[in-house]
C-alpha cells in the first residue's frame, strides 16, 4: 500500500512539473498588452493582424511594440506611430473620428433610408 501511495504522489507531481513547463511562465500585464495591440495592427505583407502573422515585417512590428512599451508610450501613441507610417489602413479597425466616422455611420444611414422607403412604400393606396 505504502509503494502505490508513493507511486502516486510521484506521477501527481510530475505531471504538475511537465504541466508547468509546457505551459512556460505566466503571462505579465506588458505581454498581454502588447499581444492586444498587435491585434490592433495589421500586417503590411499579409493584410492579416500583426498577432496572427509569421511574416518578417509582423515579427519587426511586434518588437517595435514591445519596445515601445518599454519606453512607457501609451497605447495611442504606439498606434499612432504606426499610422504615421503606414497610414490609417494599418488599423485592423478603423478609427471612429474625421474621414472614417461617415464610413462607420454609411451603414446606419443606409438602413434608416432602407426603413424610410418600406414604410413610405406600404403606406401609399392601391
Amino acid at each position: 500500500m505504502k509503494r502505490f501511495v508513493s507511486i502516486a504522489i510521484t506521477v501527481t507531481l510530475s505531471i504538475v512539473v511537465v504541466v508547468g513547463l509546457v505551459q512556460g511562465p505566466p503571462a505579465t500585464d506588458r505581454d498581454e498588452r502588447g499581444r492586444d495591440l498587435a491585434g490592433q495592427v495589421r500586417c503590411p505583407q499579409c493584410q492579416v493582424s500583426v498577432a496572427d502573422s509569421n511574416a518578417v515585417v509582423a515579427q519587426t512590428m511586434r518588437a517595435i511594440i514591445a519596445e515601445q512599451i518599454e519606453a512607457g508610450r501609451s497605447d495611442d501613441e504606439i498606434l499612432q506611430y504606426f499610422v504615421d507610417r503606414y497610414g490609417e489602413w494599418v488599423l485592423t479597425e478603423p478609427r471612429r473620428s474625421g474621414s472614417t466616422l461617415l464610413l462607420w455611420l454609411l451603414p446606419i444611414g443606409a438602413i434608416g433610408a432602407g426603413a424610410w422607403a418600406i414604410t413610405r412604400l406600404r403606406r401609399t393606396p392601391t
